[in-house]
């Protein structure tokens, strides 16, 4: 058996037990029931420090596998292996106690170089389970699965179960905080669409006087928020709560963005400041989190770049995009791009006749990459700038039917704009502060969500275990919630 076919043979098993409920735990011909530890339900109150024992029945023989405590020990880690019937049972009257493990062919654990180490009532009575009046007695048994079955199995996993995994053991510890284990982890876990606060309350950088953060990018999972009082950047994971304030950029700044280099998985900032006079950029700042101390300043390719109208400035996860307009006959004659990730620029020229009216075309995101795209007839026109960096577009326009005109009326005044295209879904925006997702493959509206821009706002994230160096736990000031 391959190490994937190993892999996909393997099922998460878990299950709550009731007080003066004992439960069956009935284990297929051919397979290894692990059981991998047991852990208390959370409680809405307080119960005192209550001692709960745990018992496992298989045949006719019972026995103790650990004491659990309300004030002291939630969970306990038994790490067992089992290929007959067992009964699972505790002695707390007032709750619940959820054991949870694997089960797995037990062919898997033939193919493993080292023996699986299977442990019967029998052998646990021989091994000194007679001594179990003594108190919290709980068996050491060495796990046989492999490094990489463990990084497979935890990396799919939701990233708040990873966050108290990493008090198991020294091993695990470690592994959830590895670099590599993070980028496998963020690229197993669900998009998620996030309709959330657009402001958070905390504390500043001093830790004593409380301010409004409103956010102003993410990326990965980390969000950029700006303090009110104190205008101080900050990074903040909402998973794992730990905040990052960031150095001061330079005067003038208007806009900070936060990127996720492809290549080495740095994470950089840049900053845009401005010449108020004539309200036009006058230069970019960068800043690479856990190696820069202070913002560096980017070198332009040219004046024209500094001249730029704020309002034509676009984002994609790579890059910064100004598109420059010529005329009135022409759509953009130049595109400039800034790669964040080498901090060059580079000058794209876009095909032109491309589309019937160039006042009706809009930028959007398309999968990371830098799109033009006019809806004519039902149907939306898309130009793609595949790679800015070989100045290579797509082809061809793409061209996505549009199905849903019956279904939503459009008319002058309720304008339908283009967001951005993510998996296969299209994202739409109607000017009366409605949103919905549109599928290109099935052709049907698959989310539909209202927009509030005064106090909500709408974006896409991925949880993520990423941390940095000088990072602390996020305060929360009395009385605000944990949103």
């Amino acid at each position: 058996m391959s190490k994937f076919q190993s892999l996909s043979s393997m099922e998460f098993w878990s299950v709550e037990i009731k007080g003066g409920e004992p439960l069956k735990v009935e284990i297929a011909c051919g397979k290894i029931l692990h059981l991998a530890q047991a852990s208390l339900h959370a409680l809405k109150k307080d119960h005192g420090d209550v001692s709960v024992s745990l018992f496992l029945k298989t045949g006719n023989q019972v026995v103790v596998l650990g004491k659990l405590c309300l004030g002291k020990q939630h969970q306990v880690f038994v790490d067992l292996v089992f290929e007959k019937e067992i009964e699972l049972s505790h002695n707390w009257k007032d709750g619940s106690v959820y054991f949870c493990g694997y089960k797995f062919y037990k062919q898997l654990a033939t193919t493993n170089k080292r023996p699986a180490r299977s442990l019967c009532v029998k052998e646990m009575l021989e091994a000194g389970y007679e001594n179990k009046r003594k108190k919290d007695y709980v068996p050491k048994v060495v796990s046989f699965f492999p490094n990489e079955i463990i990084f497979e199995i935890l990396s799919w996993l939701p990233a708040e179960y990873l966050l108290k995994f990493k008090c198991v053991c020294k091993e695990w510890y470690y592994l959830i905080q590895d670099n590599n284990f993070i980028k496998m982890h963020f690229s197993r876990t669900p998009l998620l669409m996030v309709y959330d606060e657009e402001k958070r309350v905390g504390f500043g950088i001093s830790g004593t006087i409380q301010e409004t953060f409103i956010r102003v990018d993410h990326i990965s999972g980390v969000i950029l928020e700006k303090g009110d009082l104190s205008h101080k950047y900050r990074i903040r994971n909402p998973i794992t709560r730990q905040i990052l304030f960031l150095p001061d950029p330079c005067n003038g700044t208007i806009e900070v963005s936060i990127y996720r280099c492809q290549s080495t998985y740095e994470f950089k900032l840049v900053s845009i400041y401005r010449d108020e006079k004539r309200n036009s950029m006058q230069g970019f700042e960068i800043f690479t989190v856990d190696r820069d101390d202070e913002w560096r300043p980017l070198k332009l390719p040219s004046s024209q770049v500094c001249r730029m109208d704020l309002e034509m400035l676009r984002k994609t996860r790579q890059a910064i995009y100004y598109d420059d307009g010529s005329d009135d006959s022409d759509l953009y004659s130049d595109v400039y791009c800034l790669d964040v990730e080498s901090e060059c620029f580079f000058i794209n020229v876009l095909p032109q006749g491309l589309f019937s009216d160039s006042n009706k075309v809009l930028a959007l995101d398309w999968d990371g990459c830098l799109a033009y795209a006019e809806i004519v007839e039902e149907k939306l026109n898309v130009i793609i700038l595949e790679d800015f960096r070989k100045h290579k577009w797509s082809q061809r326009k793409i061209i996505v039917p549009l199905t849903f005109f019956n279904e939503i009326q459009i008319t002058e005044d309720n304008f339908l704009a283009p967001v951005i295209f993510i998996s296969n879904k299209l994202y739409f925006l109607i000017l009366d502060d409605k949103l919905f997702v549109y599928d290109i493959q099935t052709r049907q509206i698959t989310e539909r969500k209202p927009v509030s821009w005064e106090d909500k706002s709408l974006y896409t994230t991925r949880h993520s275990l990423v941390t940095f160096k000088g990072m602390q736990p996020e305060k929360i000031p009395p009385g605000v919630g944990l949103a």
